[in-house]
């Protein structure tokens, strides 16, 4: 099958990386596994092309064949052609087996696909990686003018109000996250998190808390406190040494707060990443 517009690419195994993975990062990749001797291959190929000219560039068409590049599809674990798979950000999120019609293919596309509010979010992640807060909270509320329910810029949205100390904000934001959501956990975290403020504050600051610990190193209530305010700050490893500082110094203190707090932290920063994982074996030790 020859390209057929800009949309459509024939992909091999050396580009694949390059044409599918890598590219998925700034337009989805729709991939189309076929083979040359697969009558339904032959029917559905034409649909997805007209598809991919039709949507315009919201997505790219890779067509790989199977028959002359058997290792993609064991790489990607295809059983059954036509098999066609979505990549986004370099991950498979969507599939399906078969010829199906247009309109079902349609369907398929306007499911998965991201969306204006999708790419307004990414947008916005960018502009955070670069530290510009203040524009990533312009993209994030045209994301909501697009998608008034759109649960991932109301969850950045609320993390940027937490760190700004902005509690109102949060719960604003939080509670337009239903509980079906993937974000609805983490927003439930950032809830607990405002204990952070409240800490931070109660104690008079980081400042006020370092002088205190200088006199009186044993003082639980500053050591608590500066952990809060550099939790509100975003220096979780720093504040998970306080914490864990804390459990170990006293599992009684406000009811086993440094323990409740490191887990918390653990929810906002990921209970997968590197840094929660090295402190959860830490906290196994004291408790």
């Amino acid at each position: 099958m020859a390209e057929t517009s800009p949309y459509v690419v024939d992909v091999g195994g050396a580009e694949f990386d390059a044409a599918v993975l890598e590219r998925s990062h700034e337009t989805p990749v729709l991939v189309d596994f076929w083979a040359p001797w697969c009558g339904p291959c032959r029917a559905l190929g034409p649909v997805l092309e007209q598809l991919a000219n039709e949507f315009g560039g919201t997505f790219v068409l890779a067509k790989v064949d199977t028959e002359a590049h058997p290792e993609l599809g064991s790489r990607f674990q295809v059983r059954s052609i036509p098999a066609v798979k979505l990549f986004h950000r370099g991950q498979p999120i969507a599939e399906f087996v078969g010829a199906l019609p247009g309109s079902a293919v349609r369907r398929f596309l306007e499911t998965h696909l991201p969306s204006e509010a999708d790419a307004l979010l990414r947008d916005a992640e960018e502009r955070l990686a670069q530290g510009d807060r203040t524009g990533a909270r312009e993209v994030l509320r045209e994301a909501l003018e697009a998608d008034p329910q759109h649960a991932g810029a109301h969850l950045r949205l609320a993390r940027l109000a937490w760190a700004a100390g902005e509690a109102e904000i949060v719960r604003h934001h939080v509670a337009q996250i239903g509980a079906a959501r993937d974000e609805y956990e983490t927003a439930q975290h950032l809830l607990d998190a405002l204990r952070f403020l409240e800490g931070c504050a109660d104690a008079g600051g980081e400042a006020a808390c370092r002088a205190k610990l200088e006199q009186a190193p044993g003082d639980l209530d500053a050591l608590y406190g500066l952990a809060c305010c550099l939790t509100m700050q975003e220096r979780f490893e720093e504040a998970l040494e306080r914490f864990l500082e804390l459990v170990q110094r006293s599992r009684k203190y406000r009811d086993d707060a440094g323990r409740k707090a490191m887990l918390t932290i653990f929810g906002l920063i990921g209970r997968r990443s590197k840094l929660a994982d090295r402190f959860v074996r830490q906290l196994q030790i004291y408790t």
